[in-house]
């Protein structure tokens, strides 16, 4: 890349920044604390985004791992009972 174009990206995101600042009356520094407070609340929201999806993602797996145990301790169960019916029967 070449550092002309680098110079001009900078010197562009500076007269960017001084247009911003004098249209909202913040003063230069003023925009940059609130580009720089806006990043950080995109970051939270993108964080608790994710940190909500994996609580999610993981509570499904729980409940997935939960449903799968009951089933099996119902099959447990009526195989344990129909053995038992039949010796019953037997017996009889």
């Amino acid at each position: 890349m070449d550092f002309n174009a680098v110079q001009q990206g900078v010197s562009g995101l500076n007269m960017a920044i001084a247009q911003v600042a004098s249209q909202t009356g913040l003063g230069i520094m003023g925009v940059q604390q609130a580009i720089s407070n806006g990043n950080l609340n995109i970051i939270q929201n993108m964080k608790d985004c994710c940190c909500g999806i994996k609580t999610e993602v993981l509570q499904q797996g729980f409940n997935s791992q939960l449903q799968t145990v009951e089933q099996t301790n119902t099959l447990n169960s009526n195989i344990t009972n129909q053995g038992y019916e039949n010796r019953l029967s037997t017996l009889n």
